[in-house]
């Protein structure tokens, strides 16, 4: 019986140290989500309303820009070496210019809906890459492995 407790005792302890842990934040609607830093000019949220999930970005460019992502603008994720998924821009998203005396930049909010089908995907595979669309122009950002893990784990806890 005593070696029975301690198997269960250390089972139990294994479960709760492979337990993820989600810190999330929550918006002022209440909504569920999660940001993953990709680098000093990417951030990527991951949201949760009910059920109906996105993905927003937090682009920022060391210039200052003049074009716009219109609605239904793509943004390409890729998964793996031969997967990807397409999203399109929700709404337009404006440039947003700042600047000091040492720099000028442009700052990009925009929010692109997934199903619940992409969101598990995302939570199972590791995006290698995406690429932005500004109508027919795009910018490319990879991701490391590093990277790539945490937007799946923050895809795993916005599922939740």
């Amino acid at each position: 019986m005593k070696k029975f407790f301690a198997l269960m005792v250390l089972l139990t302890v294994a479960m709760s140290l492979q337990a993820q842990k989600c810190d999330y934040a929550f918006n002022e609607k209440g909504q569920k989500k999660m940001m993953v830093s990709i680098s000093r000019l990417v951030q990527f949220w991951l949201n949760n309303d009910n059920g109906q999930f996105s993905l927003g970005l937090e682009l920022t460019y060391a210039d200052i820009r003049k074009e716009k992502i219109m609605k239904g603008d793509s943004l390409i994720l890729i998964i793996g070496e031969t997967d990807f998924v397409i999203l399109t821009a929700r709404e337009e998203a404006q440039p947003v210019g700042k600047a000091n005396e040492n720099v000028e930049l442009t700052n990009y909010y925009p929010i692109y809906d997934i199903s619940p089908a992409v969101a598990e995907k995302l939570s199972r595979n590791a995006m290698t890459a995406m690429k932005v669309f500004f109508g027919r122009d795009f910018n490319m950002v990879e991701l490391e492995s590093k990277k790539a893990k945490k937007i799946m784990d923050a895809a795993t806890c916005v599922r939740q």
